[in-house]
């Protein structure tokens, strides 16, 4: 009977002293990988990093380690981010703007960091169209008045009404 007790417990310790040791140790190849057209700065495993067009990086890290974090992107927001054999900036591919001003005087107007130029000045009762937007979410600003902004994407054209 004492045996199978020592039996029991040395078998308990071997089980321990094996799965404390064994889940700490395994890394894991991560590779970031820049396909955009501009240089983009991120936090990774715990340490900033920068990637310029074309450049690639491979990481060790343990399971579950969180995606790129705190990415940040000289000019228009332009980059997503997507996952198949490690992770990969790309280019958005930009959406056409036509913008209609229907108010009796010109206003700006303005989306953020997704806008292309940042800022667009629409005059009075006129139709503006070389401007590109990269989100098909935009959150529009008007000024100097409060005025309604309705939108509408066709395909990769995005018409704009302010009245």
């Amino acid at each position: 009977m004492k045996k199978l007790g020592f039996v029991k417990i040395l078998l308990i310790i071997l089980f321990l002293m094996c799965f404390l040791s064994c889940t700490n140790d395994v890394l894991f190849d991560v590779s970031i990988k820049n396909d955009s057209s501009k240089t983009v700065t991120y936090t990774y495993n715990g340490s900033s990093d920068t990637l310029s067009p074309g450049e690639s990086k491979i990481y060790k890290v343990q399971a579950h380690t969180p995606k790129p974090q705190n990415i940040s992107v000289s000019g228009v927001m332009s980059v997503v981010m997507s996952y198949y054999d490690g992770y990969v900036f790309k280019n958005v591919e930009p959406i056409s703007l036509h913008i209609s001003n229907k108010l009796a005087f010109p206003v700006e107007l303005s989306a953020g960091k997704y806008l292309e130029p940042a800022e667009i000045v629409i005059p009075a009762n006129d139709i503006h169209n070389t401007a590109m937007i990269y989100t098909t979410m935009p959150n529009f600003t008007v000024s100097p008045v409060l005025a309604t902004v309705e939108w509408k994407l066709n395909g990769d054209t995005m018409n704009v009404i302010i009245q």
